[in-house]
Formats: structure tokens, C-alpha cells, sequence
């Protein structure tokens, strides 16, 4: 019962479509977008930051590991997890990854969204599902974190193979209720409503982790600059030249904890566009 209620309280937070989701319905409808070289390079530079020989594999590295959600074991993998990806943290060392993300929107993203102009979270949110009883993520949408209208939802796993038990479940139009897990081949992102789509994990019950990022990317005048989050730094921008037709990063914004940094350095900095 506790779900139905979850799913419940969730769908009373999804917005009705607005004008800017009716423009950008093309690019609202979930899809598999195809991008292994990047993915790849994504991988490589996150195992090589955290020290991870293998990211399916990054359970083995906490110390005192167990899958039990009780007794407060939960809690002590959690900190664990949270000390092992501090380096996300740190400018310097973060910024290999930061390079290959920056490229993923610069060659496919923003081309898939076709904007002049593209505002796109500054650094992407990065997600470690490990073996666990516990549930993770709750039915939620992305609403309540104040997404501009029209903001498209963009979600890559960088370990596979991909399980119901190890991604994101996801509903395939607002309030049709018909979830699903999200299962892309390899080196392919899933771009969806993710604004308005209900969606949520469930107990990894396997014996490999899931590592996936996950990142938001909106056509730039859609933006409010006086919403929280612009006003926050959330966003970076890429911007098309208009005679080569290709985009480059035209401005940097500040990582934070709305990027998901639940990590014991402090991650706000300034990035270099």
C-alpha cells in the first residue's frame, strides 16, 4: 500500500502541459538515442576519478558491504558510497569528466533538441544503485524541483547489462500509469518527460551496481533567469554557430548540491566555459 500512496501524492505534483511542453513535444517522447563513443569515454573517466577498476563491480570496494537495509547498515553503505565519490567533488580532478559530459551535449544533445541556444544542467547527477533490499528512488516527477516547462530529461547507464531490478522505471506519457523499466542497448541515452512522467527505481536485488547519470536540458528561452535555479548556477549553455552549424559551450554554470552532491567535500565551484 505504501507505493500506491507514493504513486498517489506524486501525480497530484505533475503539472498540467503548458504551451512550452506542447512546442517541444517531438523531443518530450521517450526515446533511445545512440552515443557510444561518448558513453564510452564517460565511463572511462569516472572509473579512472573514483579509483574503480570496475563501476559494476564498485560494491566490492565499500568497506563492511552487505545488502541488509536494516540495523542501520543502510545508512553506514551509504556514507561509504558517499566518501568513495567525493572526488566528484574536486575541480581539478573532476574535470576529465567534466570534458567528456560537456562533449555529449555539445555533439549529441543539443543537436537532438535542435535549440540556437541550450541550457543544460552544469555537471550531471551521478547515480550508484548498489545490491540492496532497500527501495531507492520514490515515485516522483521532476516538476517539484522547479524544471522550466518544455525541459527534456536525459538518462544514460554506464554499466550494463541492464536489469528491471537495476534502472529507472519510467511512465511513457504523464498519468498513463504503464511503467516501465528503462532498458537502452549500450552506449545509448534515453531522453523522456521527465519533468511530467512519473518514475522511479527499485531494490537493485542483483549482484551487480548500477551507475547511470542522469541531466536536464531545456532550449534557452524557456528559461526563466529569475528562477531559482537559474539564479543558482544550475545551468550551463551551449550555443550553435550559425555557419558551421555546430555548438560549443558559451557559458559555465556552478556545481552544487542541486546536482546531486550528497558527498563530504563541498562541491560548489566556478567552471570555465
Amino acid at each position: 500500500m505504501r507505493f500506491e500512496q507514493q504513486l498517489a501524492t506524486a501525480r497530484q505534483l505533475v503539472p498540467a502541459a503548458g504551451a512550452a511542453d506542447r512546442e517541444m513535444a517531438r523531443v518530450l517522447e521517450r526515446a533511445d538515442v545512440p552515443a557510444l563513443e561518448h558513453v564510452t569515454r564517460l565511463h572511462a573517466t569516472l572509473a579512472e576519478l573514483i579509483g574503480a577498476p570496475s563501476l559494476s563491480r564498485l560494491h566490492r570496494d565499500i568497506p563492511g558491504f552487505t545488502v541488509r537495509a536494516e540495523n542501520g547498515a543502510h545508512a553506514e553503505m551509504k556514507h561509504q558510497k558517499q566518501q568513495m565519490l567525493a572526488a566528484l567533488a574536486d575541480e581539478r580532478r573532476a574535470a576529465p569528466f567534466l570534458a567528456a559530459y560537456d562533449a555529449l551535449i555539445r555533439d549529441v544533445v543539443a543537436p537532438n533538441i535542435g535549440a540556437d541556444s541550450l541550457h543544460y544542467s552544469a555537471f550531471p547527477t551521478v547515480r550508484v544503485q548498489q545490491p540492496s533490499a532497500y527501495a531507492g528512488i520514490r515515485p516522483h516527477c521532476d516538476a517539484m524541483y522547479d524544471l522550466p516547462a518544455g525541459s527534456v530529461n536525459w538518462w544514460v547507464a554506464l554499466t550494463h547489462p541492464l536489469r528491471p531490478c537495476r534502472t529507472l522505471h519510467v511512465e511513457s506519457a504523464p498519468g498513463a500509469g504503464d511503467f516501465a523499466p528503462l532498458l537502452p542497448p549500450e552506449g545509448a541515452l534515453v531522453r523522456f518527460d521527465g519533468r511530467r512522467c512519473l518514475h522511479f527505481t527499485q531494490p537493485n536485488l542483483s549482484t551487480r551496481t548500477r551507475v547511470s547519470l542522469d541531466f536536464r536540458a531545456v532550449p534557452s528561452r524557456l528559461v526563466d533567469p529569475s528562477s531559482r535555479l537559474a539564479r543558482a548556477g544550475y545551468w550551463s549553455v551551449a550555443a550553435r554557430d550559425d555557419a558551421s552549424g555546430t555548438y560549443a559551450k558559451a557559458r559555465a554554470g556552478r556545481v552544487s548540491l542541486y546536482h546531486g552532491f550528497p558527498f563530504t567535500a563541498k562541491p560548489e565551484y566556478d567552471l570555465v566555459a
